[in-house]
């Protein structure tokens, strides 16, 4: 498949992708969609689904960030953190379509809107980067390097394949 082409079908996703809005929660009651001018926030252990249509298929997946800690140290001791690790336990769902699970779908967002990327992990399992295809699910921590007590007030943020926009949170 020529390059151009690639990249046209990336900027499509990008645009497109998981559009559709996102919801959230774990009740038998339909959970309210967010428009585009909303963003899901749901707390840490609630799962959030994401949806779309691309190209005529429709993808569907369950994100859900199942518990956090922090740890000022990285496993093997030696590491020197700008002040401290959040460990994110990730899970996700492919119900629907296709969908590439990667650590870095993921970001912070400090309670003054600065936002992080994920630093690699260190903490095993990590979130290895996959395919999935409907019904299979892949889980695994994602890390971020904060400056400590930044996690509190925080929200994690599920992000389109591209990273431009947050699709979700989960508050911390």
């Amino acid at each position: 498949m020529p390059l151009t082409r690639i990249l046209t079908r990336c900027a499509l996703a990008a645009g497109i992708l998981l559009a559709g809005g996102c919801s959230g929660g774990a009740s038998l009651s339909p959970a309210p969609r967010a428009t585009p001018d909303q963003i899901a926030t749901v707390s840490v252990a609630s799962p959030l689904t994401l949806d779309s249509t691309l190209l005529g298929d429709r993808t569907q997946i369950v994100v859900t960030v199942r518990a956090t800690k922090t740890r000022t140290t990285g496993s093997n001791g030696y590491d020197d953190p700008r002040g401290e690790y959040l460990v994110a336990d990730v899970l996700i769902e492919c119900t629907s379509g296709t969908y590439h699970a990667n650590p870095f779908n993921f970001g912070i967002v400090a309670r003054d809107g600065t936002k992080g990327t994920p630093t690699p992990s260190m903490f095993a399992p990590a979130l290895e980067a996959v395919d999935l295809t409907a019904g299979q699910q892949v889980s695994g921590n994602v890390v971020f390097d904060v400056p400590k007590g930044a996690a509190k007030g925080a929200r994690i943020a599920v992000r389109d394949p591209l990273g431009a926009r947050d699709m979700g949170y989960w508050k911390l």
